[in-house]
This record gives C-alpha cells, sequence and structure tokens, in this order.
C-alpha cells in the first residue's frame, strides 16, 4: 500500500502516518514533482496533480511493488486519483480521503461556506495577485500572527480528534512552517485541475471517505464525484471532518485494509475486462467484424461490502 499524504505540510502528514500505519505499508517517495511556473525559479512546496505521473512512475519499481493499494488525503487525494488515470493497471485499488472535487478550484469555490467565499477572493490566473497573497502570508509567518489562525483552522477541521495537547501543538507547528510559496502552489495547481470527464473511465475500485463536519471537501460534492465514478463508493463518518485518519484513526485503518482486501478477490475481473477491451480494439484495427456491443462485467454485491463496523456509507 502506497499513501498519498496530505502535501500541503510534509511533516505534519508524516505525524499522522506514523500512527494509523496498519501492518506492511510502507512510506513512498512522493508522487510529483514541485512545479515551477508564475513563481519564477522558486520549486513550491504544494503539488501539481497534473505532473503525478512524470516524478512518480518509477516510485513502484523502487519500492519493488508491480501494482499497489493508493491512499490519498486532502490535495494528496487529487495526486493520487490522477496518478490512477494515468495508470490504472498498476493501482489494486483507490483510498481518497476528503479529496478536493474532481472540477478543482472552480467546484470548491460554490456554496456558501466561508472557505467558498475566500476562495472565490483569490485569483490564481493573476499573477499581482498571487504575489500579494504570497507576501501577505510571508510577514504573517515572520510575525508569528499565521499561528492565530491556523490553530483556529485546525481546531475546525478536527472537530473530532482527541489529540493530546503536544500532538496538537506538534501539528500546529508543522502547519506553521508551511511556505507562502505552498500556499500559492497548491492554490494555482488545483485552479488548473478538473478531470470531471475522464472519471467515468476509470477502472479501479475507488473508495472516498467524506466527514460529515468537513469545511472544506463537502459530502455533497464527494457523493457526486462516487457517483460520477464507475467503480465509486462513498463512505460518509458524520460527526468527523477533515482529518478521518487523526479523528477516527483505527477505524480509519480498519476501513483502509477491508477495502484493499475486497478489492483484491475482484482483481481477476479487471483484468478480464482490459483484455476484452483489447481484443475488441483489435477487431476493429483489422476489420474482422463488427465490435459487439459493450458489456460490462458486474462484480457480486455480496463481494463488494465494506464491514457494516467502517461506517456510515451511501
Amino acid at each position: 500500500m502506497i499513501v498519498a499524504q496530505e502535501l500541503i505540510c510534509n511533516r505534519c502528514a508524516n505525524s499522522w502516518l506514523d500512527s494509523v500505519r496498519p501492518p506492511r505499508v510502507e512510506r513512498s517517495a512522493p508522487l510529483f514533482r514541485r512545479p515551477t511556473g508564475l513563481l519564477g525559479d522558486r520549486a513550491c512546496c504544494a503539488p501539481c496533480p497534473q505532473q503525478a505521473h512524470p516524478s512518480g512512475a518509477d516510485t513502484p519499481s523502487r519500492l519493488d511493488l508491480p501494482a499497489f493499494h493508493l491512499v490519498g488525503h486532502s490535495l494528496g487525494g487529487a495526486v493520487a486519483l490522477e496518478f490512477a488515470l494515468r495508470r490504472a493497471e498498476r493501482v489494486r485499488s483507490l483510498a481518497l480521503v476528503a479529496p478536493p472535487p474532481p472540477g478543482g478550484l472552480a467546484a470548491m469555490r460554490k456554496g456558501g461556506s466561508r472557505f467558498a467565499r475566500i476562495l472565490r477572493g483569490v485569483d490564481p490566473g493573476d499573477p499581482a495577485s498571487m504575489v500579494a497573497l504570497r507576501e501577505s502570508y510571508r510577514v504573517q509567518r515572520v510575525l508569528g500572527t499565521n499561528g492565530v489562525f491556523l490553530r483556529r483552522a485546525l481546531a475546525r477541521m478536527m472537530p473530532a480528534a482527541d489529540l493530546e495537547p503536544r500532538q496538537f501543538e506538534a501539528l500546529l507547528d508543522d502547519a506553521a512552517r508551511m511556505p507562502p510559496e505552498a500556499v500559492v502552489g497548491f492554490l494555482q495547481a488545483l485552479d488548473a485541475w478538473n478531470v470531471e470527464i475522464e472519471l467515468a473511465s476509470l477502472d479501479v475500485p475507488t473508495l472516498i471517505l467524506a466527514g460529515g463536519k468537513d469545511v472544506l471537501a463537502l459530502a455533497a460534492d464527494l457523493e457526486r464525484m462516487a457517483r460520477a465514478l464507475r467503480h465509486g463508493k462513498l463512505v460518509v463518518w458524520p460527526e468527523v471532518g477533515h482529518t478521518p485518519q487523526l479523528e477516527r484513526p483505527g477505524e480509519f485503518v480498519r476501513l483502509s485494509i477491508a477495502w484493499a482486501t475486497r478489492a483484491r478477490k475482484t482483481l481477476w475481473l479487471r483484468a478480464l475486462r482490459r483484455v476484452a477491451a483489447r481484443f475488441n480494439a483489435v477487431r476493429e484495427w483489422i476489420g474482422w467484424a463488427e465490435p459487439p456491443p459493450h458489456a460490462s462485467i458486474e462484480e457480486d454485491p455480496a463481494s463488494t461490502q465494506v464491514p457494516a463496523d467502517s461506517g456510515e456509507a451511501r
């Protein structure tokens, strides 16, 4: 299993990964490269989902993994989804934890939430706006005033977390070290990212875990995302926010293992579908006969059930 971590602050991500790591989960190199662009020669700490494949394609080879289960949280979910769309044959199962909607920043701007209103006031395509945002955050970071905002934000993002004070302070300290370039970088990456029309073609069992109290990745948006996927399943934990892996770590581990186990039982169905698709493509190319009408191979519903104690499933 490979984990695409919450990528705004990797040190913060390492903290939660250490606490919930299931047996046999290996830490991988990131499935992204650091983009440049409007930032000039300075690399950004936030990943661009579109760049997940070029730099991450050799990660499984370095880990000696021909295929693997892939888990992504938050912006790491966008990177994981992008990788799966480009290299579906390498991904046995996909689990997206509080990911951004497939419409990217444009979708996140909709609605009446405070976060949506903030995003509507930011234009990642305007260099002057991004310079102002970057410098404003830089000043707040130097003065230490960003810590006040981040403390409130983390509390809202993790309403059900039962952390010791030292754990919360460690997360806050990590988040406060996020460079201004990361703030600009993830906004620009999400602004350029939209995979809505590609979801239906993804032949990978995909679990989406949503928090009912998440103020960033709304459950309603993720429900539409699950319906658009060919093999999508939504699980909602009503009392959880943006970090299910921290708020309900034990259940998160059990759900992750259950999903990977379920997907492993249906690998032969995916292989058969790929063979059938290639055969039909060859028939069309050489003109043997008209290809038969598309017929999907349905999975046995009884074999795709996530255990009842994993959460509320929709």
